[in-house]
């Protein structure tokens, strides 16, 4: 028996797509969770920075559809159901933007840049993969693979 809730099913957040804005942007609020129980581990804490691959839909129509600004919202610590959508459409306005992200008083920045739309063939299992990584001191710490599988819904690798 599938225990879903209609809460579940119909979910509240930005559009256009619920697998490009509102699945990206849980999953980014999901590493952002992981970033912070993992930097209370570390003693030695230099230059954090994290990077985002988009893989197959989502680097195709990611721009269209809102994803980079999704990612920058769940890292930033919002969620689909709670985010301000007047900033959320503020954000990459320009895309030379930095946003000085707070991951429970370590701050990292990040860009545009920081958003690697992958044109080469997807080697994941799904079409809507992100691949979040976290680096500290130029060495990945981090990396966690997610799927925006529709409707909002994300499973993690």
């Amino acid at each position: 028996m599938i225990s879903t809730s209609i809460f579940e099913l119909f979910k509240i957040g930005p559009g256009p797509s619920s697998s490009h804005t509102v699945g990206p942007m849980f999953a980014a609020y999901n590493f952002r969770k992981n970033i912070i129980e993992y930097i209370e581990k570390l003693s030695n804490i230099h230059e954090l920075s994290v990077q985002v691959e988009l893989y197959g839909s989502l680097s195709d129509t990611g721009i269209g559809h809102g994803t980079h600004r999704a990612i920058v919202a769940g890292l930033m610590g919002d969620e689909p159901t709670t985010v301000n959508i007047k900033r959320l459409t503020q954000i990459f306005e320009n895309k030379d933007d930095i946003y000085e992200i707070d991951y429970n008083g370590v701050v990292s920045p990040f860009s545009f840049s920081d958003i690697v739309f992958v044109k080469t063939e997807n080697p994941y299992r799904h079409p809507n993969t992100l691949k979040f990584q976290l680096v500290n001191n130029y060495k990945i710490e981090l990396v966690s693979i997610y799927y925006s599988i529709g409707g909002g819904f994300i499973e993690k690798d």
